[in-house]
């Protein structure tokens, strides 16, 4: 963000200032700030102003970066603003895209955002997304967006659905974090007992695509250990009303299950091939 020139200074006190300033940016406004010894120096400061010819005005925070040498008035800068809409933008004084809230890193040494977690509880929690007055429960609305330069990388959307460029993913498989490590049990009566059905979820329109998947209570039947809590029950509270449980299911390892299952298959496959060849049937 561009440096603050400050046209005019007054100041008071042995040990310190407090200037009520112009601020020479082209734009109406007013400056409050601490000085440095009761000179000129501008370590810090608050402005306000007019954003444009009109009557749109900003709240702008101020700080001093400089490291070495006297305080400069030339050295104070812009570091966060609340513009006329609202918004809050750091690092920037305007928004690249429609937000109440923007970040703007110009080095590759920092993260834009950091969210720290000093609780030493077993059950923290993190980010919290909310639609209070709709549930679009659609591809449309999302709640996270990750983008580049050339396209939109990643998306966690409404509908609980997530959409990246899957090829990228990778899971933790590297033989030295694991142990334990035995040759797994066949799968081959367990899978097929699964009831493959169709069916839309409560929430979902009438009209909307038929999904394909499994119903957790009669895959627990067979395979109990594929099954997990998806929502833990809560008694109703003033604020919120009670929660059922439900239950969800841990598809990556119903899909290695299921490629366990095929290898079983496999070499059914070719005992019977074998079989057939010794018998002289082709």
């Amino acid at each position: 963000m561009a440096s603050a020139a400050i046209t005019s200074v007054s100041s008071f006190g042995a040990n310190g200032s407090f200037g009520f300033n112009g601020l020479n940016n082209n734009l109406d406004g007013v400056y409050f700030g601490m000085g440095a010894g009761g000179g000129n120096g501008i370590p810090a400061g608050i402005g306000f102003f007019r954003e444009g010819s009109g009557w749109d005005t900003a709240l702008a925070f101020y700080t001093n970066n400089v490291t070495s040498g006297p305080n400069s008035t030339n050295a104070i800068q812009e570091k966060v603003r609340i513009d006329s809409s609202g918004r809050l933008l750091v690092g920037t004084s305007s928004a690249s895209v429609d937000t109440l809230f923007q970040v703007t890193q110009a080095t590759d040494v920092d993260f834009c955002a950091n969210l720290e977690h000093t609780t030493s509880s077993t059950t923290p929690l993190g980010i919290r997304i909310k639609y209070t007055a709709s549930s679009p429960n659609n591809a449309g609305a999302v709640f996270l967006s990750a983008a580049d330069s050339t396209a939109t990388r990643f998306e966690l959307r409404s509908n609980g659905g997530l959409a990246n460029y899957s090829a990228n993913n990778a899971n933790l498989s590297d033989r030295n974090a694991k142990k334990d490590i035995t040759p797994a049990a066949d799968t081959w009566n367990c899978i097929k007992e699964w009831e493959i059905v169709n069916y839309r979820y409560k929430d979902q329109p009438d009209n909307a695509d038929l999904n394909l998947g499994v119903i957790a209570q009669q895959v627990a039947e067979s395979c109990p250990e594929v099954i997990t809590v998806f929502q833990e029950a809560k008694e109703a509270t003033e604020d919120q009303p009670a929660q059922e449980e439900r239950l969800g299911v841990k598809e990556q390892q119903m899909y290695w299950m299921a490629i366990k299952a095929l290898q079983e298959a496999q070499v059914r496959i070719e005992q019977l091939e074998a079989r057939l060849t010794a018998a002289g049937i082709e």
